[in-house]
């Protein structure tokens, strides 16, 4: 096969996001060849910055801004206005949509990408990408015959009564107990499982209702009948008739155990406090199954022989209640009917492991879940079995001890003006303010994650995949193995105790495109998909970069000295800290009168613009840290200007350095207004209800900050340059 034909093939195997991508990918790389051509028969100017991330970067200004848009009367349709001429033609809701497709990218590509050696792999690694390559070999997975499957349901269940015309003497704890042995979904009566008391530090066991999602009406309908039948048959060979009678049974039992798990949720999602359901194991004795032996059945199944009688374990349900329900339905119910019931559940679960025809006939039992390519279904299946695996690689990959250095530089210095700030804030009294200083050097970075993720060999110890061992190559017996072997992992932790609650939440990888601040942890957080071009290159003149991420650090470092609101109470109170509310009441009722211009700015703006506010103090924080974190870098990019030098200028425009700070500060908020509500939004970039609308969010901070007029030339009185300027941090 040559070159162009494995590549065209390549490319069929494209998702249609995927091709598109590609697509802008020689697109900009056309241009940009042909703007280098351009830049280099048309300067000599020494000043001029001729690299190829420089020319990149010149391309992408041009590709969004809009100079027939005056920058002093619309600073957003300027910024933005060149990508929302084309952005529904390319179905781009926003420029971090390219960021968002490059992070997927690359990760798929690390999974998938052919290696002769693997041995400087880590373990989990090594096993993530064989669970994908063994995903995607359907010709494997045809020539299995479903066996791998069967032999595993027979093991748990004696086999698909539907199937084989007969029914084992079942006792479904027992059942229960094998599949959970197995590696098969074993929560189809009640859950086991375990779950953080984060007060007292340490891991319980729980028990609670079933998922509802077993209990998909689409799924459990009568218009099934046959479909099920058909798969019976291709398994076994029973009577046509008797079977038909027995799946009209078995959806009869579903449908009446749906109701009683229903109820049991209606109870378990009205409580949100893990103290209400705590209970002795000793108490499980009072429950409608007299012979069940709860301790030592709770021994064996979570392999933690040290539990006693006396240990706490959450019970998220409603007294007797639920398993009274259950008791009498199953006394009831014909064991064939129920054994049909889990093996209904297991090939619903594993179908799409299985050999084509089955596979084609679950499509039309759950269609909504089935319409994304193999390459796409196997992707993700690999990324959930094997969490924080790929994405631990593509942060080590991507963020670079250079990189990390020179963040760290640029934080360290919005955090000085973040200071001299505090410090001549005027509604803060002095009490307030030395705390708030005291604070803000309390304040710890994670660039790209925290440090955990960067050590290989901790990593894999924290999670466990120095243990696990996948022996098999059929992929449904792979995902079995992985089950057990996550199970195995997280019921060890029960009764273990932890101290470092804020690791212990953020050892595992996040990879959005985000930046965050958490206040009861005192740490901000720059994800490493956001540490890209478009927002970060390291070898970008600095006026870009403090620009872009030094804009998005100053915000989030404004969110740590925000007033104590709900939502952090809450936190806090679930996450067992004591965060003490240092604002005197003077201050606190100096900043709520120092806010109201900031609000009334909102007002009016949208009602310029025809939007009804319902809440008009929601975005209040949110906004706050918009005008305040632009104006903490720009008075960055000056003090580093002022010691460095400036650096060149960007080639073939004819904006200035403090000009192209705005512009960058800006553009990675432009959002397509009308692409919102669409059938296709990504959740990383989907404007937050906590958020003020994107135009705001540019022309809101840049018409009330001291610095940008000037640079921009823009008279007083003009829209970006009004004589009365609001903000709380100037």
């Amino acid at each position: 096969m040559s070159l162009v034909q494995s590549w065209r093939r390549k490319v069929q195997n494209y998702s249609k996001r995927e091709k598109l991508f590609l697509f802008l990918i020689i697109v900009l790389s056309i241009v940009s060849f042909a703007l280098l051509i351009r830049v280099l028969v048309n300067t000599n100017d020494p000043n001029t910055c001729l690299t190829k991330e420089c020319i990149t970067a010149a391309h992408h200004v041009i590709s969004m801004v809009d100079e027939t848009v005056d920058p002093c009367e619309n600073f957003y349709n300027f910024t933005c206005g060149n990508f929302l001429k084309t952005a529904i033609g390319k179905d781009q809701i926003s420029p971090l949509l390219v960021l968002h497709d490059a992070k997927n990218n690359g990760l798929k590509q690390m999974i998938v990408e052919d290696r002769n050696d693997e041995t400087n792999l880590t373990k989990s690694f090594r096993y993530q990408r064989k669970f994908y390559r063994a995903c995607m070999n359907t010709t494997a997975i045809d020539e299995n015959k479903d066996e791998s499957f069967l032999e595993d349901l027979r093991h748990v269940v004696g086999g698909w009564p539907l199937s084989q015309g007969y029914v084992l003497d079942l006792f479904w704890p027992d059942v229960m107990l094998r599949a959970r042995e197995r590696g098969m979904l074993y929560n189809w009566f009640f859950t086991i499982d375990t779950d953080v008391d984060y007060k007292r530090r340490k891991v319980l066991l729980e028990l609670s209702p079933p998922p509802k999602l077993y209990y998909d009406k689409n799924v459990w309908n009568e218009k099934n009948i046959q479909k099920f039948v058909e798969i019976a048959d291709y398994w076994g060979k029973q009577p046509i008739g008797a079977t038909a009678w027995e799946v009209k049974n078995t959806l009869d039992f579903a449908k009446n155990l749906s109701i009683i798990v229903e109820n049991a949720h209606k109870y378990s999602s009205n409580e949100t406090d893990n103290k209400k359901f705590t209970m002795k194991i000793s108490k499980l004795r009072e429950l409608h199954f007299p012979r069940l032996q709860w301790l030592q059945y709770l021994q064996n199944f979570t392999g933690v022989q040290s539990l006693s009688e006396n240990d706490e374990i959450i019970f998220k349900m409603k007294g007797d209640e639920y398993f009274k329900d259950l008791y009498y339905l199953l006394q009831k119910t014909d064991t064939k009917f129920w054994a049909n019931y889990i093996s209904i559940i297991f090939l619903i679960e594993d179908c799409r492991y299985l050999s084509t025809k089955v596979k084609k006939i679950c499509k039309d039992l759950i269609s909504s879940s089935m319409q994304n390519q193999r390459a796409d279904f196997c992707f993700h299946r690999a990324l959930s079995k094997f969490e924080g695996v790929v994405e631990a690689q593509y942060i080590r990959k991507t963020v670079t001890k250079d990189k990390v250095k020179d963040i760290t530089a640029m934080i360290e210095s919005i955090k000085k003006e973040m200071e001299v700030t505090l410090k001549r804030t005027k509604w803060m009294d002095e009490r307030t303010k030395e705390k708030a200083v005291k604070h803000l050097k309390n304040i710890t970075s994670a660039i790209g994650w925290t440090k955990t993720v960067f050590d290989e060999a901790l990593f894999e110890k924290l999670f466990g995949y120095v243990q696990g061992e996948i022996s098999s190559t059929n992929v449904t017996r792979m995902n079995h193995e992985l089950n057990r072997f996550y199970c195995d992992y997280h019921f060890k932790k029960i009764k273990q105790p932890f101290n470092d609650l804020r690791e212990n939440h953020l050892s595992l990888p996040m990879v959005e495109v985000n930046a965050f601040y958490i206040k009861y942890w005192e740490i901000l957080i720059l994800a490493a998909p956001i540490l890209q071009p478009l927002i970060y290159d390291i070898k970008w003149p600095k006026y870009l970069t403090y620009g872009s991420l030094g804009s998005i650090i100053g915000h989030e470092l404004t969110h740590a000295f925000a007033p104590m609101d709900e939502d952090n109470f809450k936190m806090q109170k679930y996450y067992g800290y004591n965060i003490t509310d240092y604002w005197t009441n003077q201050t606190h009722k100096n900043y709520d009168a120092a806010t109201g211009c900031m609000v009334e700015e909102y007002v009016r703006y949208t009602k310029e613009i025809d939007i009804k506010l319902e809440n008009k103090t929601k975005t209040l924080n949110e906004n706050i840290a918009d005008f305040t974190g632009v104006n903490l870098a720009y008075r960055a990019y000056q003090t580093w200007a002022y010691f460095k030098g400036e650096d060149k200028k960007l080639p073939g425009l004819k904006f200035t350095s403090n000009q192209l700070f705005w512009i960058l500060s800006s553009m990675y908020q432009c959002i397509e207004p009308k692409l919102e509500s669409g059938a296709y939004v990504h959740p990383e970039i989907e404007p937050s209800l906590s958020h003020a609308i994107a135009s705001f969010r540019v022309n809101g901070p840049i018409r009330n900050s001291p610095y940008f007029a000037y640079d921009f030339g823009c008279p007083e009185g003009t829209k970006m340059n009004p004589k009365e300027k609001c903000g709380i941090f100037v």
